[in-house]
């Protein structure tokens, strides 16, 4: 896997968010920083959150592009124990995120996702969503459906 990781302070929010330490909505907001800002492949400091940032470079006439740890491997990244309940818990709070952005920047917005940990053979792939389908398929699903045009690298490849 490509070398990801996530920032010690958000591994002590999982961590406190699972042990019940802070409720969902505060562990939402620590998951801004997942991600970065970028104009023409240069990645900005975030300054405030992801989406001041995006706001800010908007406003002097770039067109910034925000880009997020994909929900896989971020749950990957995750110091809990890979189970579908584990799993559960974290994509309603990651799509909480989502949820946020559209609200604030609107529909339309393209957000890639930095997918790696779906290119490994891991139990990732047995994860399920409704009807017993893929999560990952449900997932690059509904994101789209809340408004975000997703870009998911690597690529996913049809099941």
């Amino acid at each position: 896997m490509e070398s990801i990781s996530i920032a010690p302070h958000l591994t002590k929010g999982v961590e406190d968010f699972f042990s019940g330490n802070i409720q969902a909505s505060e562990f939402q907001r620590m998951l801004d920083s997942l991600g970065r800002i970028t104009i023409d492949k240069q990645s900005l400091p975030i300054k405030g959150s992801l989406i001041e940032t995006y706001k800010q470079a908007l406003d002097s006439g770039a067109q910034p592009q925000i880009h997020l740890v994909g929900l896989f491997t971020f749950f990957r990244l995750c110091p809990v124990e890979q189970t579908q309940d584990n799993f559960r818990k974290i994509k309603s709070v990651y799509l909480d995120m989502i949820d946020a952005i559209v609200q604030e920047l609107g529909e339309g917005i393209t957000i890639e996702f930095s997918e790696p940990a779906l290119v490994e053979d891991s139990p990732l792939h047995s994860l399920r969503c409704v009807y017993k389908r893929s999560a990952v398929e449900c997932i690059y699903q509904v994101i789209p459906e809340k408004g975000v045009h997703a870009i998911v690298v690597p690529e996913l490849k049809a099941q």
